[in-house]
């Protein structure tokens, strides 16, 4: 994925851009994600689901229980840092 590609999938919409800045933060399950975006939990799911397939959001799993957090590609976490520098307020991890 190019540069430009994941640019298009992080701002997306307003949802998409509030996921990435909550999980910023560190991983969490799909309950939490809905609680601190105030979204609905479709929506959550669904934009999830288009961040996971561009490689911005991976998925990982603790029993039954799914669990999210930023793409640990190198490339991917330099666009988000500098998405999310712009947006600003929000703790960024390496």
């Amino acid at each position: 994925m190019n540069w430009e590609e994941v640019l298009v999938e992080a701002f997306k919409n307003e949802t998409r851009l509030r996921i990435i800045k909550v999980l910023a933060s560190g991983r969490k399950n799909i309950s939490r994600i809905v609680r601190e975006t105030g979204k609905s939990y479709v929506s959550v799911e669904r934009n999830l689901e288009g961040l996971r397939n561009a490689g911005i959001v991976r998925e990982s799993r603790l029993g039954r229980i799914r669990l999210y957090e930023l793409s640990d590609d190198e490339y991917v976490r330099r666009i988000l840092g500098c998405i999310l520098g712009v947006v600003g307020g929000v703790r960024q991890d390496s």
